[in-house]
């Protein structure tokens, strides 16, 4: 499951790095992948959505910038949010 969720992230960030823009607001980042993790019966689709706030593409995000992080498939929900992170 985190190697799913890892993935997911950085084929996130991987697509949007070459565009500079500079977020005042939260920046929303939604995907959908097809699930194909035999040892764990996930199929069909899985899907994400990550919230930053304040941040700027290409950046490294911190603590501060993190809204929210949400994943679905059919064998697992992940919700993260910033308070969360302590």
């Amino acid at each position: 499951m985190r190697k799913i969720t890892v993935f997911v992230i950085a084929a996130v960030f991987s697509t949007f790095l070459p565009q500079p823009k500079t977020a005042n607001a939260d920046t929303t980042f939604s995907f959908t992948g097809t699930c194909s993790d035999i040892v764990n019966n996930c199929t069909g689709m899985g899907a994400g959505t990550l919230v930053l706030q304040d941040y700027t593409i290409g950046n490294f995000f911190t603590n501060t910038n993190f809204r929210s992080f949400m994943y679905q498939s059919n064998i697992f929900d992940l919700a993260v949010t910033g308070s969360n992170l302590g």
